[in-house]
């Protein structure tokens, strides 16, 4: 079951009030929210949350094709990646299998590679 992540947060900022009864209220709707899920705090909250994720190697890219297609796979590799760029990226990588990858999507993969790599 999905949470609504909104409300948790509003609920989990609630927690800091100077009010006791009120941030212990906060606590117990949290916890209820989760609960109403199914979930446990450890899969709401990211194991990784506070680590540098290790740099993985920069890869010599070109414009070629194969060095797009290197680009977008070390991109999706990338963990924590936000999903709607994930999308985006697997959407450009079947545009260029099958020819078709505009060349702005292709500097827009480039250029997406040298900032986070």
């Amino acid at each position: 079951m999905a949470i609504d992540r909104d409300a948790l947060i509003d609920a989990l900022e609630r927690m800091g009030d100077a009010d006791d009864a009120a941030a212990a209220a906060a606590a117990r709707e949290a916890q209820s929210m989760l609960e109403a899920a199914d979930l446990g705090w450890d899969e709401i909250i990211d194991p990784n949350l506070g680590q540098q994720a290790e740099a993985a190697p920069k890869l010599d890219i070109g414009e070629d094709d194969r060095s797009v297609l290197k680009a977008i796979d070390a991109l999706l590799a990338r963990p924590g990646l936000y999903e709607g760029t994930a999308e985006d990226l697997r959407e450009h990588r079947e545009e260029l299998e099958r020819g078709e990858l505009d060349p702005e999507d292709r500097r827009y993969i480039l250029t997406l590679y040298e900032r986070v790599a």
